[in-house]
C-alpha cells in the first residue's frame, strides 16, 4: 500500500472517484452473499421455464411388454410343428399430455413466478446492503489518506521547532520548560504521524475487504495482476495511470 503505484490511484479527487467505482464493482462481483442469491435466481428461472414447458411438452416414457406361455395341459394341448408360439412382446414410447391438469400446472407456474420475484427483491436488498457496507468504508479514505501528508508536515514543523528551541536553550535564551514543551510537541507530532499512517492502512485494508480482494497485500508476483486490473479500469474510464 506504500507503493507509488497504489498512491497514484488516490492522489487526486478524480482518481479517487474512479478507484471508488472500481472497488464497488469488485464488491458486487465478489460478494459471497450476492453470488448466493444469483445462484438461487438462476435455479428459480429454470423452475419457471420448466413450469411453462409443462403445458405443451408431453411426458415421454418407454414402455415394454413381454409374455410367454411356459406350459399347457389337457386334451389338445400338445404342440405340433404348425402350432403358433405363445411368446409375445411389445416395445413403444408413450407420450402423455396434461389435458386435464391445466389448473394445477397454472398454480405451479404462478408459485414459481412469485418465488422468482421474491428472489429478485432479495437480490436488490442484498446489493443495497453490500453498497452500504462498502460506502461506509470508502467514506473514510478521503480523510484518512490526506491526513498522512498533513501529519507529516506537522511532524516536520515540530521537529524544526524543537531544534530551534534546543539551540536557544543551549544559548540560555529559553527555559528548560520551553525545551520540554517543544520536545513533547515534537514527540506528539511523530505519534500523530504514525497514527495517521496506521489509520489509513486500516481503512485501505477494510476497502480491500469489502471488495474481497487482498492480492495487493501479497508478494509482487501476485499483486501485479491486481494492478493490471485496476489500471485497465482506469483506462476504460478515460483516465490512464502512468506507471513511472
Amino acid at each position: 500500500m506504500a507503493s507509488p503505484h497504489t498512491q497514484r490511484y488516490l492522489d487526486t479527487p478524480a482518481k479517487w472517484k474512479v478507484f471508488r467505482e472500481f472497488i464497488l464493482s469488485q464488491a458486487h462481483e465478489n460478494a459471497p452473499e450476492i453470488r448466493r442469491v444469483d445462484e438461487l435466481v438462476v435455479g428459480q428461472q429454470r423452475e419457471v421455464s420448466s413450469a411453462r414447458r409443462a403445458f405443451f411438452i408431453p411426458e415421454l416414457a418407454a414402455v415394454g411388454i413381454a409374455s410367454d406361455q411356459l406350459s399347457r395341459g389337457g386334451a389338445g394341448s400338445e404342440r405340433t410343428a404348425s402350432t403358433p408360439g405363445n411368446a409375445a412382446w411389445f416395445v413403444g414410447i408413450q407420450a402423455t399430455l396434461p389435458l386435464f391438469s391445466g389448473g394445477a400446472l397454472e398454480a405451479k407456474l404462478s408459485e414459481n413466478r412469485h418465488q422468482l420475484r421474491q428472489l429478485d427483491a432479495q437480490r436488490v436488498a442484498t446489493v443495497d446492503a453490500v453498497d452500504a457496507r462498502a460506502s461506509s468504508v470508502l467514506a473514510r479514505i478521503p480523510s484518512s489518506y490526506p491526513a498522512i501528508g498533513l501529519s507529516r508536515e506537522a511532524a516536520a514543523a515540530a521537529r524544526e521547532n524543537y531544534t530551534k528551541v534546543a539551540d536557544a536553550y543551549a544559548h540560555g535564551v529559553v527555559s528548560i520548560t520551553d525545551l520540554i514543551s517543544a520536545q513533547d510537541a515534537s514527540l506528539n507530532a511523530e505519534l500523530s504521524q504514525a497514527q495517521a499512517t496506521f489509520t489509513f492502512l486500516s481503512d485501505f485494508a477494510d476497502t480491500l475487504r469489502v471488495s474481497n480482494s487482498f492480492d495487493v497485500l501479497l508478494d509482487p508476483q501476485t499483486r501485479e495482476p491486481w494492478y493490471n486490473t485496476v489500471d485497465a479500469w482506469f483506462v476504460t474510464h478515460g483516465m490512464p495511470i502512468p506507471t513511472h
